[in-house]
């Protein structure tokens, strides 16, 4: 139960992270003439998103499990978008 507890605290605290970033994000979003480009943005966004909660797992909840996670999630986005 403890683990479960835990897992829902990680997963709400990450999820407070997003939602922070993208209102601090939405204010200074730039524009892009081609579609290309926007996605571009958007691709790499995601990318350093997930890099960044594997820092915070590991400098705030010294969680390496949850780290690893994420960054194997970032491997995954970088390979959907080649």
């Amino acid at each position: 139960m403890t683990s479960i507890k835990r897992s829902a605290d990680e997963a709400s605290t990450t999820q407070i992270i997003r939602e922070i970033k993208k209102i601090k994000s939405g204010d200074n979003r730039p524009t892009f003439n081609k579609k290309s480009n926007d996605e571009q943005y958007k691709s790499v966004t995601r990318v350093l998103d997930t890099l960044e909660e594997a820092k915070f797992n590991l400098e705030e909840n010294n969680d390496v499990r949850a780290a690893k996670e994420a960054i194997a999630q970032g491997i995954t986005l970088c390979e959907e978008r080649q």
